[in-house]
């Protein structure tokens, strides 16, 4: 995730930052928006998605508060 809580992955080995995903999450992507440094996407179809439930993994309670925050 990146400081906008943007998920991340390379499409075409360019940067990709993909809002309401995380870490596990299979989708396909729209490209909205196509720079020289990094491209901007847009979730089409969820194909695999990650719930996170209440843990006592640490890891896994702060990716639950990043995610509330910014509202997925």
């Amino acid at each position: 995730m990146d400081n906008l809580g943007r998920g991340i992955t390379y499409t075409d080995n360019i940067i990709t930052f993909v809002p309401k995903t995380i870490i596990g999450d299979i989708v396909t992507l729209t490209i909205i928006k196509d720079k020289k440094k990094y491209r901007e996407a847009v979730v089409s179809k969820y194909i695999k998605r990650i719930f996170l439930f209440n843990s006592e993994n640490e890891y896994i309670n702060k990716l639950n508060k990043i995610l509330d925050f910014f509202g997925k």
